[in-house]
């Protein structure tokens, strides 16, 4: 692959990623969308989960400063806070490829990666890897949204 994106929610999947790809020096970009933070908190919590998991890994040296790079114009008004691009996204990667985003992370997280494709950030051509942290359940949680469109029965109240 030559980029990476994931979820950036508690730091976690991203920092994880981030230290490993470092340890191995893959040199593949590593992209994390913000769902619930503006990067002036998140992109420091990244960082710092990521610096502490490459020194259990052994590595030493200091990540480089571009290791760590978050979007946060996808989190909308706020943590698990619907908005109308991460819908729209759910809905297209369902039907286009009957694989299932939850609202909360994956759906914001895949809708900041296509808005970023869409916008130039990829190179024509690039191979991405998007990484489905799972949370299909709280999906139905959210029935709401989608009624008509992925559960076609609608909600029942």
């Amino acid at each position: 692959f030559d980029r990476i994106f994931t979820t950036s929610g508690s730091a976690g999947t991203n920092a994880g990623l981030a230290a490993g790809l470092w340890a191995n020096r893959s040199g593949i970009p590593l992209t994390g969308i913000n769902i619930s933070r503006p990067n002036e908190l998140q992109v420091p919590l990244v960082r710092k989960l990521a610096e502490e998991t490459a020194r259990m890994l052994g590595i030493v040296e200091p990540l480089p400063d571009d290791l760590i790079q978050c979007f946060d114009g996808y989190v909308g008004e706020g943590y698990s806070l619907p908005t109308e691009a991460m819908v729209n996204a759910v809905v297209l990667l369902s039907r286009s490829e009957s694989i299932l985003l939850d609202p909360v992370y994956t759906g914001k997280a895949f809708s900041g990666m296509l808005d970023l494709i869409g916008k130039g950030f990829c190179k024509k051509g690039e191979k991405i890897l998007f990484v489905h942290t799972g949370g299909i359940p709280a999906l139905f949680h959210y029935q709401q949204y989608f009624d008509g469109v992925l559960f076609p029965g609608g909600s029942k109240e």
